[in-house]
């Protein structure tokens, strides 16, 4: 009877320590990723519409003047990697959350290269602030951050009142138009995207 009672009790300690040890495990996992460990995804959409489909958010804002800096461990030819977070305070959302503010994480090079630098269009880093941006979102997981969907394929500053996609990631559809045109072309384009996931 004895060994009875001990088997069992070794079962229950046991089945207390695998218990203990899984939830120590969960916690772990469920740790907040430092900032600087974040990697940005770069994949790149094919169209617009798969641009919109892999955003979670798209906004009119700006990027406010606070901005941190975490170094990373990672180095490319020409400097250290370090992600940046800067504050956008959305002031239209197209698609998505209807908060006033989300952090957005974006990797660039320190120091900084020259403009003509091709790493700028890889890693451009923190964009200036008090300026406008359309930008197209998405969260990091197992983070508070979002990163721009394709990096430079996700943003485009309104100079003027007008759009501006850059160069080789920026689709034509959305370049060089007034903001209400622009607007009207994405809202446009995320009814056609809604009405073919219908179908």
């Amino acid at each position: 009877m004895i060994s009875i009672q001990n088997q069992v009790l070794r079962k229950i300690v046991l089945t207390a320590a695998i218990s203990s040890f899984a939830l120590q495990a969960s916690v772990v996992s469920a740790a907040p990723v430092s900032p600087a460990a974040v990697v940005v995804e770069d994949k790149r959409a094919n169209s617009l519409s798969q641009l919109q489909q892999q955003s979670s958010l798209i906004a009119l804002g700006q990027f406010s003047t606070a901005l941190k800096e975490y170094p990373t461990n990672r180095t490319v030819y020409g400097g250290k990697l370090v992600n940046y977070v800067q504050t956008f305070l959305i002031r239209k959302t197209y698609k998505g959350t209807t908060l006033r503010t989300v952090k957005v994480i974006n990797t660039g090079v320190f120091p900084r290269p020259l403009t003509t630098s091709p790493l700028n269009l890889v890693y451009p880093g923190p964009f200036a602030e008090n300026e406008d941006y359309v930008v197209f979102l998405r969260p990091v997981p197992g983070t508070e951050f979002y990163s721009l969907v394709g990096i430079l394929q996700g943003i485009y500053p309104v100079v003027r009142g007008r759009s501006i996609a850059f160069r080789g990631f920026g689709f034509g559809e959305l370049h060089d138009l007034p903001l209400q045109e622009m607007e009207k072309r994405i809202r446009q384009s995320l009814t056609l995207s809604s009405d073919a996931a219908i179908r």
